[in-house]
């Protein structure tokens, strides 16, 4: 390498570790004309941290070529194919790895971590316990584990272990500022609690199912959360007070407990036991859910009325969403009037064009605006057909029947845990689940036979 190429690749180095992925690959591809492996790799980290797969798998390529025995290439290269989901060859790009370096600790991790999601959990712990031994003290690790557990339905264990969420750097969860003491299960009568919610707006409302035993057991209790779901908490949970999150917390008032709100799983749901058959803990506006209703069945003229969403904006969002042209099986089903649910989509959007007319988009409802809106919308069905997303979590918590369509392998949440047809915190939600990771036709096929059967 140059002298020139070699200060352009230390600049992009330097601009990756700053996050700053655009920039660095911008500098990094002109240091990498002169073919250097390790320029190629970072080149390739540059292009995947800004969801440029494709162009990182090339250039992971273009290092190995240049080095074959290159282990990080390798690692990233796995990274790089597991995201797109092309996990068969995500588990040799990992093998490769350890095959060229048996102690390169990343691909220890990531590899384990991946065949637990294919089912493979005895290998995969075996590798986590040589991952351990390289380094004992590993709150990332310790989080990984976790979600293993979780997933696999080893509730207490997992629940015990994920307080390690929030100190799994660079990655851990922000801890809100309170300064009560969290609560680890211990008597509530005459005393005063604060539940915080945290990650997403799936998680918020799970959890909430959670939050009216909390309720009911302590003298008051003050619930902080986001904006978008304060007024549906507020009106489901009349026992708790609702504040919106903020910095520095609005809620400022001295407690004699603090949690985050999924923590409060290991006191509550350490076993499968645990779990209520509720009917619904959220509430929706009922004079719009009434108003909703009649204009979908008006429509729909004796027909039944089931809404769908085909997309999920998590991290992953990719690989969960089943594109509505593979539909067609579903939409093609008589005697049913679709209406969709699919936040952020509009009346005439060319996202809609392949549901040919089949498929009402009510300018109405503007989910993305309105989180009340898009639960009223979700509480007027007769059923809900969805990819995991938040039309999911609104439709299980209302009691809303749904069908939830979950990928296999790696991206699917730890909360829908591994070949359960039902879920445990939604009573009202049956799972249809790939029996091949990536292959959606089968799903659609067996869900569109389900509607065929169903009695109108």
């Amino acid at each position: 390498m140059t002298a020139d190429a070699s200060q352009l690749h230390d600049v992009g180095r330097n601009l990756l570790h700053e996050g700053r992925a655009a920039e660095a690959e911008h500098i990094l591809s002109q240091a990498a004309g002169n073919g250097a492996w390790d320029v190629l790799c970072d080149l390739g980290t540059a292009q995947h941290r800004q969801g440029k797969h494709q162009a990182a798998i090339a250039s992971f390529a273009a290092a190995l070529a240049a080095k074959p025995d290159a282990a990080p290439a390798h690692f990233n290269l796995g990274l790089a194919l597991a995201d797109i989901g092309a996990f068969a060859e995500a588990e040799r790009a990992y093998r490769a790895a350890l095959r060229h370096e048996p102690a390169f600790r990343p691909a220890l991790v990531s590899l384990a971590n991946l065949l637990c999601d294919l089912g493979q959990r005895d290998e995969g712990q075996t590798l986590f316990v040589r991952a351990r031994a390289l380094e004992p003290n590993d709150p990332v690790l310790d989080q990984t584990l976790t979600l293993v557990d979780l997933r696999y339905g080893d509730l207490k264990a997992g629940f015990a272990g994920y307080e390690a969420r929030f100190q799994a750097t660079p990655f851990g969860l922000p801890v809100r500022p309170f300064a009560a003491p969290r609560w680890q299960g211990e008597d509530l009568s005459g005393r005063s609690i604060l539940i915080w919610t945290e990650q997403g707006l799936g998680e918020e409302i799970l959890s909430a199912s959670m939050f009216a035993e909390v309720a009911a057991r302590a003298r008051a209790c003050t619930i902080e959360c986001s904006a978008r779901l304060a007024p549906l908490l507020a009106r489901s949970l009349p026992r708790a007070q609702v504040v919106v999150r903020s910095d520095p917390p609005a809620a400022a008032a001295t407690f004699d407990f603090q949690t985050p709100a999924l923590s409060l799983a290991s006191t509550l749901r350490s076993d499968f036991a645990h779990f209520p058959k509720h009917t619904g803990y959220l509430k929706s506006d009922s004079a719009l859910v009434a108003h909703l209703r009649a204009k979908y069945r008006a429509q729909a003229g004796g027909k039944r009325v089931i809404g769908i969403s085909w997309e999920s904006a998590s991290r992953h969002g990719g690989r969960k969403r089943l594109p509505l042209e593979f539909w067609g099986p579903i939409l093609n089903t008589p005697g049913i009037h679709f209406v969709s649910l699919q936040y952020g989509i509009v009346p005439g959007s060319q996202h809609i064009a392949a549901a040919e007319g089949k498929l009402f988009v009510d300018a109405e409802v503007d989910a993305l605006e309105s989180l009340e809106a898009s639960a009223a919308q979700i509480a007027a069905m007769d059923l809900v057909i969805t990819v995991s997303n938040t039309t999911a979590h609104l439709a299980g918590a209302q009691n809303v029947p749904v069908w939830t369509l979950l990928t296999a392998g790696p991206g699917s949440f730890w909360y829908w845990f591994r070949d359960r047809v039902d879920s445990p915190w939604y009573p009202s939600m049956r799972l249809w689940r790939q029996a091949v990771p990536g292959d959606w036709a089968p799903v659609v096929r067996d869900v569109a036979a389900a509607l065929v059967e169903m009695r109108p």
